[in-house]
């Protein structure tokens, strides 16, 4: 695995990347991993370790998730229409 460092916000292996935010700047990837928003580093940079994600937090996503599946075919419905969403 190489090593990368994000010089943009991108996504990649379930993680927002975000230098930003000091957010999981440098991170592990394929050799031959491209991309215009992360280059490659060199292997003493130290990788910042991906927080697990509590069981708490992964229900309260898939009830995000649900919800705005849900609510996708009003969203379409007011786009043919013409109506404003805020």
């Amino acid at each position: 695995m190489a090593k990368f460092r994000a010089i943009a916000k991108g996504y990649y292996g379930d993680v927002i990347h975000d230098p930003d935010t000091d957010h999981h700047v440098i991170f592990e990837g394929p050799d031959d991993l491209e991309g215009s928003w992360f280059v490659k580093v060199d292997d003493d940079t130290p990788v910042q370790k991906v927080a697990e994600v509590s069981e708490e937090t992964a229900e309260a996503e898939e009830i995000l998730e649900t919800e705005a599946d849900a609510a996708s075919d009003d969203v379409d419905i007011n786009k043919e229409t013409g109506v404003e969403t805020l």
